[in-house]
C-alpha cells in the first residue's frame, strides 16, 4: 500500500519540507531544501 502523509497545519507541511513557517495561513515552499524521498500521497486535513 502507498504511504500516506497527513498534514494538519501549514507548519506541519513546512517542517516536512525543512522550511521555516513565517505565517500560519500562507506559505511558499522551497522544495530544494526538502530531503529526497519517494513519491507518496499527501493529504491536508482541515
Amino acid at each position: 500500500m502507498d504511504r500516506v502523509v497527513n498534514f494538519r497545519t501549514i507548519k506541519d507541511y513546512n517542517d516536512f519540507n525543512n522550511n521555516e513557517t513565517l505565517h500560519p495561513l500562507v506559505s511558499i515552499v522551497e522544495h530544494s531544501k526538502a530531503d529526497k524521498r519517494a513519491a507518496h500521497k499527501m493529504i491536508v486535513l482541515s
